[in-house]
């Protein structure tokens, strides 16, 4: 149990302004008690194992301005009294196992900043129900995080207007992943010229991109896969300093965004299971070289494997499998470093500066979807499988050490690729057909196919009006061949017919 000390006088008790009690092993309930600590201004019990709903007391403590309970076991409904809290500027309740609706009265907390409302993924209990209406009465939260819900409805009541005024240092976010939220993307999120990171990843969200968000100046993370979101990436993409842009599991179509060649700080490129098609661009890495992860996973993308990945050293998933993908395996493979076992590999993702909390990855091994989050920058893999890939496999890959590259499954499905570590060896004397080679062959022999089909339909009529010629001047032979099938006739039939009789008595036997 926790609460104001016995041993501390109530003039003390009174006069407290910080309670900050996180990262212990506090468990229990959260006593009615604590609305005695009126002048409280900060209140931290978060990374507890606080358990039962929060107490109505809580809404007594008026002079409250920051109140984070997250990652505790808490539950039932968030108490209506925390509207009361009209000093509040930050309330964080994620990571919790909370049930209902998000409280009306929250609505009045007109000082808030940051709204955090994320529970766990692996509970059953969870926020329900459309996104409130009162969201457009609070147009100065920079930090809206309302993921891992089970949130319903359109996307709309979002705050149309943003105040700029927020804590130094603070990321700038809208996060609704994981909910149960449909209809279109709202052009009004462009109108946040602040927003830096949003996330409406796994909802059932329909239509296009709105044109806008691409030109979003502030934009650094953009996540919306596994939705049901179609059309193409438009042309023009403006200006803007994207790093990491997540598309996987919708319905885009067209050819390989050309234009996202421009955007050079681009760490995270994600486009799986799409219906893009055509060549992959020898821009990125030539343009985009900080990249750490591509993922191309089960598209209709052509052509082959650009060798100016070689120059991403910073990479450490490439997933190009389920394509059409030809040609043979780049050699310069070896030179990804980051897929090397070597003190470097940390010094070079430590370079880019970039926060791997912000999103997260889906990884297809052996069939099986992974998601990754925190982890992703442990994660390494090469996934060149169910291509048209051919040739022999680069020695110098296994320089990757990192990597499970005698695993057959990353190659796998590849018709004409042989090598270690597959069971296919590589002839000495003959190579597998290209497609160049293949184009190359056709075109030298395409006189000799035509006097190759000519010389059939020659033959083939010189016989058959061969023997139709003889059949119609030989009176004699055209009987004899008459009787011959008659009686072949006559046989077939007689067998058949005993035979079916066989069956009739063997059924009426029975």
């Amino acid at each position: 149990m926790i609460g104001p000390s016995t041993n501390v006088s109530k003039c003390s008790q009174n006069a407290l302004e910080i309670l900050y009690l996180d990262q212990n092993t506090l468990s229990c309930s959260i006593p009615e008690s604590i609305g005695r600590l009126t002048n409280l201004r900060g209140l931290d019990l978060s990374f507890n194992e606080l358990t039962d709903p929060i107490p109505e007391a809580l809404g007594k403590l008026i002079s409250l301005q920051r109140l984070d309970l997250s990652y505790n076991q808490l539950n039932g409904y968030i108490p209506e009294s925390l509207g009361r809290l009209t000093a509040l500027r930050e309330m964080i309740l994620k990571s919790n196992r909370f049930t209902g609706h998000v409280p009306v009265s929250i609505g009045r907390l007109t000082s808030l900043r940051v709204l955090s409302l994320k529970v766990l993924v692996l509970t059953n209990a969870s926020i329900s129900g459309p996104l409130p209406t009162w969201f457009r009465l609070l147009p100065i939260i920079y930090d809206l995080d309302l993921s891992h819900n089970k949130l319903t409805g359109p996307l709309t009541n979002l705050p149309s207007v943003y105040e700029v005024r927020y804590a130094k240092n603070a990321q700038r976010g809208l996060r609704l992943q994981d909910n149960l939220l449909r209809g279109l993307i709202p052009r009004q999120l462009c109108k946040r010229t602040d927003l830096e990171i949003l996330d409406l990843s796994r909802n059932r969200l329909t239509g296009k991109i709105p044109k806008c968000l691409w030109n979003h100046s502030s934009l650094r993370v953009m996540l919306l896969g596994s939705n049901r979101l179609s059309g193409v990436i438009p042309s023009s993409l403006g200006y803007n300093y994207l790093e990491w842009l997540q598309l996987n599991d919708n319905n885009f179509s067209g050819e390989f965004p050309r234009d996202l060649g421009y955007l050079t700080g681009l760490i995270v490129l994600d486009l799986g299971e799409n219906k893009f098609s055509g060549s992959i661009p020898e821009m990125i890495g030539d343009n985009i070289t900080r990249l750490i992860v591509l993922r191309l996973h089960k598209n209709n993308f052509t052509g082959r494997i650009p060798r100016s990945l070689c120059k991403c050293a910073f990479l450490q998933v490439l997933d190009l499998a389920h394509n059409n993908l030809i040609e043979s395996i780049p050699h310069c493979f070896g030179e990804l470093e980051s897929m090397k076992e070597n003190p470097q590999r940390n010094y070079y993702i430590m370079r880019t500066g970039f926060d791997f909390s912000s999103g997260d990855i889906m990884q297809v091994l052996k069939g099986v979807a992974l998601v990754y989050t925190k982890t992703l920058q442990f994660v390494i893999n090469m996934d060149l499988s169910s291509n048209k890939l051919d040739g022999e496999i680069p020695g110098a890959i296994t320089t990757l050490d990192t990597l499970t590259l005698t695993d057959p499954s990353i190659y796998a499905d590849n018709t004409y690729l042989c090598g270690a570590p597959l069971p296919k060896e590589c002839s000495p004397h003959t190579n597998p057909p290209t497609a160049t080679s293949k184009n190359k062959h056709e075109n030298t022999n395409k006189p000799n196919k035509v006097w190759f089909y000519l010389d059939i339909m020659s033959g083939f009529a010189t016989g058959f009006w061969g023997i139709i010629g003889v059949l119609f001047l030989k009176k004699q032979w055209r009987y004899k061949l008459y009787m011959l099938s008659e009686v072949a006739i006559d046989k077939i039939y007689v067998a058949v017919a005993i035979r079916v009789s066989k069956m009739k008595r063997g059924i009426e036997a029975a």
